[in-house]
């Protein structure tokens, strides 16, 4: 009782100054308290609100040649820029996107940063980390290969960064210049990158844990590394500056954009969607929450449930009600013939499946809560004792494959060429004039399919103005036709799956074919030249 009125004294003596400086202080003072305490908060929320706008950055980063200042002017005006080298300093402009210049001044401009490439001057990246909202790293597709190693370094120190990694900066994965013929595809550009990143992962692990004491793990220990399992966002994407053709990096900055807007309008508007809720709403959600009573148990819904003994009966008085009597014993057993009898079953099964299956559909999702389960019928033998057909058995194994093989579930597609066109030039000369098609057709470089055409038809010949290949010579169509069959057996078509999404590349002076759908690779034998004479003029004395 002594503490209590210890502090009863010391609150009516509070209190006592508090009323007493009320009445000393001017008015003028007492107004500008009470504004200041209630300024304090708007000023507060304007302050946050300001700080979320300013965080609207998105950073392209990537090897030097990847294409990111080509990328950075696309963005901006719709322009290549060509002539640009390989860039010292970061380029940055805040700007509507080109594809929306029609809507400029009623959109929010975008903030872009390019970083350089140069290994020395990557560190840069770190100064605009801090206001980044969306970070896109542009790797080259056509020379991806060689520079696989420091492209998944410089990714592993960016994935790895407290500050992207606290934030959850999205990261997007773009795979330039894929309007080149041997550029690799981004499905095979993420698999090599996940690959390489575990590697690193694994030889980063025996540093201390002074040198990295800012950074953060990636992946899961004891699991092979996915960018699934990073801390944040990590998706990829195809795209090609040079051509323009970058509307997925558009939609990237867009639905970042969006989201930001949405977030922003959500915490100012936040109070006003409150209120629209009329009361008749907030009475019938009250309503629906029920008091809890411990005494009663739960509710189990009836859930139909196939009766053995009723089915046994059913099939008993079908079989009878086809017996037929009479003087002769063929005509006896007509009705246990075994076909009519898988008839009459299966059509009273269906009926039954047709009759259950309605019932279960009000009950879809609320397994666990039932005391049994009605199940249609999966095969066509079951709820009867017939025989099995090959078609039945054979489809079964399909879908047991199928269904353990989810990979291998796709159709095979078939690979279709357009047949070469062939023109005359002259009485000598042949020209084929749909060439640079159909190695795009096949991703192989037109040198490579040029020198197994001349060695083939042992000619010479080269490629014009207009990348039409002239041949000395005259030739029919079926010649090229049954060439470039033989190139595409060789070459391109993959010998374990038949796929032709295959990858020709040159190692040690060797060329090895490797499938991206199974992942097998082969070597391929080297193109050789036939004999050819020599029809110049030759010196005295050879």
């Amino acid at each position: 009782m002594g503490g209590m009125e210890k502090w009863t004294n010391l609150l009516q003596q509070w209190l006592y100054q508090v009323e007493h400086w009320v009445k000393q202080t001017p008015a003028s003072q007492l107004y500008v308290a009470i504004g200041v305490l209630f300024l304090t908060p708007i000023i507060l929320l304007l302050f946050g609100l300001f700080r979320r706008t300013k965080s609207s950055t998105i950073v392209l980063a990537g090897l030097s040649g990847s294409g990111k200042t080509i990328l950075f002017y696309q963005l901006r005006d719709g322009s290549s820029h060509q002539g640009t080298v390989t860039s010292m300093e970061p380029n940055e402009g805040s700007f509507v996107l080109h594809s929306e210049s029609s809507k400029k001044g009623k959109i929010k401009p975008v903030h872009v940063v390019d970083v350089p490439g140069h290994s020395r001057l990557q560190p840069k990246l770190d100064e605009y980390l801090p206001q980044t909202a969306g970070l896109i790293f542009v790797v080259d597709a056509v020379e991806f290969l060689p520079n696989c190693r420091a492209a998944a370094e410089y990714l592993y120190d960016i994935l790895t960064k407290a500050s992207v990694v606290k934030k959850k900066i999205p990261v997007l994965i773009l795979c330039n210049k894929t309007d080149k013929v041997t550029a690799h595809s981004k499905e095979f550009i993420r698999k090599q990158l996940e690959k390489e990143l575990d590697k690193l992962r694994a030889s980063r692990t025996a540093i201390s844990d002074a040198d990295i004491a800012n950074e953060y793990t990636l992946g899961v220990t004891g699991e092979p590394f996915t960018f699934y399992q990073c801390h944040n966002k990590v998706v990829t994407a195809e795209a090609s500056a040079l051509t323009g053709d970058i509307v997925q990096v558009e939609q990237f900055i867009r639905e970042h954009r969006q989201s930001e807007r949405n977030s922003v309008r959500d915490l100012i508007f936040l109070p006003s969607a409150m209120t629209d809720e009329t009361p008749v709403d907030v009475k019938d959600d009250v309503a629906e929450l029920a008091p809890f009573d411990p005494t009663k148990k739960k509710k189990k819904k009836k859930v139909v449930i196939q009766d053995p003994t009723d089915d046994a009966v059913d099939k008993l008085a079908e079989k009878t009600e086809n017996l037929s009597v009479s003087d002769g014993l063929e005509n006896t057993f007509a009705g246990m013939k075994k076909k009519k009898k898988k008839l009459v079953e299966t059509e009273s099964l269906k009926d039954v499946n047709e009759d259950a299956g309605e019932d279960l559909d009000e009950h879809v999702g609320e397994e666990e809560e039932g005391e049994g389960i009605v199940l249609g019928q999966q095969f066509p033998w079951e709820g009867s004792d017939r025989d099995y057909e090959y078609e039945e058995l054979l489809g079964r194994v399909f879908n047991i494959l199928r269904e353990n093989n989810p990979e291998l579930a796709g159709d095979r597609r078939r690979t279709v060429m357009r047949p070469p066109q062939v023109l005359r030039e002259g009485t000598k000369k042949t020209v084929f004039v749909n060439f640079m098609d159909l190695c795009k057709t096949m991703h192989r470089q037109p040198e490579h399919v040029m020198t197994f055409l001349l060695a083939e038809m042992g000619t010479s010949g080269s490629l014009d103005g207009q990348q039409r290949l002239v041949i000395k010579g005259r030739f029919a169509p079926k010649n090229f036709e049954g060439i470039l069959r033989r190139y595409v057996n060789e070459y391109v078509i993959c010998n374990g799956c038949k796929s032709p999404d295959t990858i020709l590349s040159k190692e040690n002076r060797l060329f090895f074919l490797r499938c991206e759908q199974c992942g097998s690779g082969r070597s391929v034998a080297p193109i050789k030249a036939g004999f050819v004479a020599r029809v110049g003029r030759r010196k005295a004395g050879t």
